[in-house]
């Protein structure tokens, strides 16, 4: 029998209940509660999830149910300048999509962020089913709620579940610790970092999948929430510095794009943010 990883997982046919599943989805990958955004026949802005951040700021999820309907380049465009016109205080925004994975339009958003990372705009999060359904076989409760029948077998693939929050908060900071990320939470890439600190934080975010993925029973718990949201902020601080950095013999790595060096303060104040938002959660947990 093949484990639950290798099991695909078929998408909702009903556009209510994947905004419901998504809705689940973008608060226990966020860490915070997401409610859907208006009803049916009102205008929802762009935007069909919502999730407020401590700062007042929105995590928004616009939510498309199409498995057969091509996708393309423009429809993304459409979607973000549909979100952007509404006015809404985003800090980060995610197209949540029910079909296959396609890196055309991966490589589109990757191109989209770097001009938006300029412009000191919310970035921009493409998620296919691909990547929906291997979260719904981490998460126990949305395993449980909406696949039931696979719920029990996906249990079996874990015999080394963290079944505590103390455990669980033990094994972040051994790993937090351990990688030396208080550290790399500091680094401005203006001033120059080395190599190893990038990669160090690599393993830290390797380590942490799997440490959250053996805390699948305890997903609903605070502590759990707070390291997810710990995470979210820290993977933001690191792609905002590994995309300005460049390095010449490979140990150190500075910012050396004259459009990123004519924006350091707005860099800087993103990291700021950024920051201000990992140790907030790290007090919480500690």
């Amino acid at each position: 029998m093949p484990s639950l990883s290798m099991m695909p997982l078929p998408a909702p046919t009903d556009d209510k209940e994947f905004e419901r599943l998504l809705t689940d989805y973008a608060a226990a990958k966020f860490g915070i509660s997401a409610t859907l955004w208006g009803r049916k026949g009102q205008k929802q802005k762009g935007i069909d999830i919502a999730a407020a951040l401590p700062d007042g700021n929105l995590i928004c999820v616009q939510c498309k149910d199409y498995q057969n309907t091509k996708i393309t380049t423009q429809f993304l465009d459409d979607c973000i300048t549909e979100a952007e016109n509404g006015g809404l205080p985003i800090s980060h925004f995610v197209i949540a999509v029910a079909c296959e994975r396609d890196v055309k339009l991966q490589e589109h958003i990757v191109s989209v962020n770097l001009q938006r990372l300029l412009q000191a705009k919310f970035l921009v999060e493409l998620v296919f089913w691909d990547d929906i359904q291997h979260f719904v076989k981490l998460n126990a409760d949305m395993l449980r709620v909406y696949y039931p029948e696979l719920y029990k077998a996906g249990m079996k693939d874990y015999p080394e579940l963290i079944r505590s929050e103390e455990d669980l908060r033990l094994s972040f900071l051994n790993v937090l610790v351990k990688y030396g990320i208080m550290n790399f939470l500091e680094i401005n890439p203006f001033f120059g970092v080395y190599t190893w600190q990038i990669d160090a934080y690599e393993n830290f975010a390797v380590s942490m999948n799997i440490i959250m993925t053996k805390a699948i029973t305890i997903t609903s718990t605070q502590t759990y929430k707070n390291i997810a949201e710990f995470l979210f902020w820290s993977n933001e601080i690191c792609n905002l510095i590994t995309l300005r950095v460049h390095t010449d013999d490979g140990n150190f790595a500075t910012v050396q794009n004259p459009f990123y060096i004519q924006n350091q303060s707005k860099t800087e104040k993103c990291l700021d943010k950024f920051r201000t938002n990992a140790e907030r959660v790290l007090n919480k947990i500690k």
